[in-house]
């Protein structure tokens, strides 16, 4: 072989390697691609069912709770009379009934919610959502709105106040306007 078969030789040599270099490189860039696309999915779906999802039901909860205290104001804020006009009027204590089961159930579904938030301590340390001991308050200011639907004669005033102060904290805590 003459002197310029040989660097032919070399040259075809080198551009086989290099295009086996860059089938290497070009493996190992999809492969690191795919990865890393596979690692920030993961990640973006923790993110969702740890933090956006739980604090949408936190807000999806307030919500109803806001509600429900606008929608029932003139139950709680003038309870009705336990008389026996009252209970032989089947409308008014069917609508009464509706009212507390209503606030008893969100009280419920507010229960369960903290039950399962993840991470609750440090949303709660940040101010995001209630503390515990607030959202105790919570619950049982809607568990005695709704028991606060129906009064005697004589603790009329009491229930009155009583259910005006319970709205009040349960503005006060979940932050509502």
């Amino acid at each position: 072989m003459n002197n310029a078969g040989k660097k032919y030789d070399i040259i075809l040599w080198n551009i086989l390697k290099l295009k086996e270099g860059m089938r290497v490189f070009m493996g190992t860039t999809v492969f690191a691609t795919v990865l890393s696309g596979v690692v920030v999915f993961i990640a973006g779906q923790i993110i969702l069912k740890i933090i956006i999802e739980p604090l949408s039901e936190y807000k999806a909860l307030k919500s109803k709770i806001s509600y429900s205290l606008v929608f029932y104001a003139n139950m709680y804020s003038n309870p009705m009379e336990n008389t026996k006009d009252f209970k032989e009027n089947s409308d008014a204590v069917k609508q009464t009934n509706e009212a507390g089961f209503y606030l008893r159930n969100l009280a419920a579904e507010f229960s369960g919610w903290l039950q399962v938030m993840p991470i609750y301590k440090f949303f709660s340390f940040i101010r995001v959502i209630p503390s515990r001991k607030d959202a105790d308050k919570v619950r049982g200011c809607l568990i005695g709105l709704s028991n606060g639907l129906t009064c005697s004669n004589r603790s009329m005033d009491s229930i009155i106040i009583g259910n005006y102060e319970r709205k009040q904290e349960i503005y006060k805590i979940l932050k509502l306007h």
